[in-house]
């Protein structure tokens, strides 16, 4: 599989995995097991809790070298509805990326 295939395989994954806003409990856990397999390290902030929600914010470093550029990634675990109950993403003429 080329990267850009494995890269919408991981995506599909991804966005099945039911997190509606304050419910992200099971995407939470599914990113840091794989953050952990690529050997990040891998931890959970406490925001949840205070916001009481059931998944805090995950965050993962990977230590460099000391050379080249510093890259950071940022991004939402929660969907709006209908992200739960099983919603499967669409494939075809109107996700032309998910062919």
């Amino acid at each position: 599989m080329d990267n850009a295939g494995r890269i919408i395989e991981e995506f599909l994954e991804l966005v099945q995995v039911d997190s509606v806003s304050g419910k992200e409990r099971r995407l939470a856990d599914l990113l840091k097991e794989k953050l952990v397999i690529l050997g990040l390290e891998v931890w959970e902030d406490s925001a949840g809790e205070k916001a009481g929600a059931e998944a805090g914010n995950i965050i993962g470093r990977l230590p460099g070298t000391g050379y080249g550029p510093v890259l950071l990634l940022s991004a939402h675990m929660d969907t709006v509805e209908p992200g739960l109950w099983g919603s499967s993403p669409a494939r075809g003429r109107y996700y032309p990326l998910l062919r």
